[in-house]
């Protein structure tokens, strides 16, 4: 049984809906959907669910990307968006498994920072299922420096890899280095990401948000899970180290597959 979804390319190329073969919906939505239409380039982040492309950043400037304010063209299937730095192309098959192949046409040298910015619906129990002890940057303070820990002591937090029943309110982006797969389980089954970043520097990026974010008075917040396959080993590249970008070849083009597959079963911290 396939996975489906639904493409808005002039909504930044977004994907709005992705359903399991049972018709459940998996990504969140924001309240604040309305306010993404006919915005211009480069404008501050809207937060209104689903996933956005981000490159060639994620946080920094431009916040969240260039892509994600701009219309795209093309189709569902076969969509390009363009900058002034770079063209992007996302082929999408669909079929068992949601197939995502980009293609990057840029300077030689450019380097950047991709993430499929998917904001899952954040249900108590569901479980985030990566290696034990595997390398975990996070950031405690957004813009300050990473502090690098193990899987899934995340910052010494116990449990931070099934998601709690009732709000803590922290909020914590942390990123999985070198990881190019993961997969979430909960009470309608399950996501599986795999990423094939062609020699790049891949990892899975995590944006726990239990009610700490938004932080600015008189902002409602809310809860939210992004699960990230990235480019890249900071969400912000201009504060990246050598080798924590991707970097364009000499030919000027660079190629990345995302596959997307459904996992049957509950988990059982459901």
């Amino acid at each position: 049984m396939a996975l489906s979804a639904r493409i808005e390319l002039q909504r930044g190329g977004r994907i709005a809906s992705l359903r399991s073969s049972s018709g459940d919906e998996w990504l969140w939505h924001h309240l604040a959907a309305r306010h993404r239409d006919g915005l211009g380039p480069s404008p501050s982040f809207v937060d209104i669910g689903g996933v956005d492309e981000c490159i060639p950043t994620i946080s920094g400037t431009p916040d969240h990307g260039a892509v994600w304010s701009r219309a795209w063209e093309g189709s569902a299937e076969n969509a390009t968006v363009t900058t002034e730095e770079f063209e992007l192309q996302r082929q999408i098959t669909f079929g068992d498994a949601l197939v995502l192949d980009y293609r990057l046409l840029a300077e030689p040298g450019y380097e950047f920072v991709w993430a499929w910015h998917a904001l899952i619906e954040p249900e108590p129990g569901l479980e985030l299922c990566a290696p034990a002890g595997h390398t975990v940057r996070a950031w405690p303070a957004h813009d300050g420096e990473a502090v690098t820990t193990r899987w899934p002591a995340v910052l010494g937090r116990q449990g931070f890899d099934v998601l709690a029943r009732e709000d803590d309110g922290t909020a914590l982006f942390c990123l999985l280095p070198g990881l190019g797969e993961f997969a979430v389980r909960g009470r309608r089954g399950g996501l599986s990401w795999s990423l094939d970043g062609e020699g790049q520097p891949v990892a899975m990026g995590i944006w726990r948000n239990l009610g700490g974010f938004p932080s600015v008075p008189g902002t409602a917040r809310y809860r939210s899970l992004g699960i990230e396959p990235m480019l890249g080993h900071v969400h912000n590249v201009a504060k990246a180290r050598p080798g924590e970008r991707a970097r364009v070849p000499a030919s000027g083009v660079l190629a990345w597959r995302l596959i997307v597959r459904e996992i049957h079963g509950s988990s059982p911290h459901r």
